[in-house]
């Protein structure tokens, strides 16, 4: 009686298994300059959510108020006016959910294409596999922005364009490191072992291959995200991209390339808020990859 009680105790004390995430969080909070690049897509993301609340879109980011125009920063206006009247912060921060937003989705779709034909490359046959990645060979021997530039020009200018010519161009890029993920996993002893036990193929790659080979695809999409909202702004520079008066970074930058000598406070907060945003994402996608590095555990 009294050794089934230690038992019992001992089972109720006994610490319960951590999660590959938990470890993963814990080696990413080592890292200073993860930390201080989610602190920055933390600031971002709650701009995000609030330009409502801080600046009216209507009235304040589109509107414009010519007698109020190309006034230099002050505490009225932190970042200054445009040459229409309109407040720069508030461009700034409604243009990061255009900027960001369109980029994240982008990312996604591609993220979810490329890693679907990288997993069914690397998991079954040679021939299948030959068939897809010389295709993928074909869309990576296009320039990305020229492949961009090219859909959108043919498509037209809207944000679902938009959307689909930056997934497009980076759908190999997702599907060659899965497929090589993949490649690496499924000849491990587990997977022989569910197969000896009558698992579908199917099953065996969505239940057991992609769970561990799935992680260098996070790694993948903060850096991707970053190069998007590059690719973003450049297109909306050379008029391909975000059509005014929707504030967008790149447009604004854009409006502002003829006012620089004298009202350089027009491009270098946009300028700012880019930089800001991509070094994050990289300081990010470093740490990551850090963390999820199994030589480094």
């Amino acid at each position: 009686m009294e050794e089934t009680t230690l038992d019992t105790v001992s089972s109720a004390t006994a610490k319960k298994p951590r999660s590959q995430a938990y470890y993963t969080w814990k080696r990413l909070k080592r890292n200073k300059g993860s930390m201080a690049g989610l602190a920055i897509l933390t600031i971002y993301f709650l701009l995000m959510l609030g330009a409502n609340l801080l600046y009216d879109y209507k009235d304040v980011a589109i509107k414009q108020n010519i007698p109020a125009r190309l006034q230099a920063p002050s505490v009225a206006h932190p970042f200054g006016t445009d040459e229409s009247g309109r407040d720069v912060l508030a461009r700034v921060i409604h243009g990061s959910r255009t900027s960001i937003l369109i980029s994240v989705a982008a990312v996604l779709v591609a993220m979810v294409i490329g890693g679907a034909l990288g997993a069914i490359a690397g998991f079954y046959g040679e021939r299948l596999s030959n068939v897809i990645m010389r295709f993928m060979d074909v869309l990576l021997a296009i320039p990305a922005t020229l492949f961009a530039i090219v859909i959108v020009s043919a498509l037209g200018t809207s944000v679902s364009n938009l959307i689909i010519a930056c997934s497009v161009a980076n759908i190999p890029k997702f599907a060659r490191i899965l497929r090589s993920s993949v490649m690496s996993v499924r000849n491990a002893e587990y997977i022989e072992a569910a197969r000896a036990l009558g698992a579908r193929e199917s099953y065996i790659l969505i239940r057991h291959v992609l769970p561990n080979s799935i992680s260098p695809l996070f790694v993948q999409l903060t850096i991707t995200v970053g190069t998007l909202i590059l690719l973003l702004s450049g297109m909306s520079f050379v008029g391909l991209g975000i059509q005014p008066p929707t504030p967008e970074w790149g447009a604004m930058l854009a409006s502002a390339r003829t006012y620089i000598r004298n009202y350089s406070y027009l491009c270098f907060f946009p300028g700012m808020a880019i930089m800001l945003c991509i070094l994050s994402l990289n300081l990010l996608g470093d740490g990551l990859r850090d963390a999820l590095d199994p030589r480094l555990k």
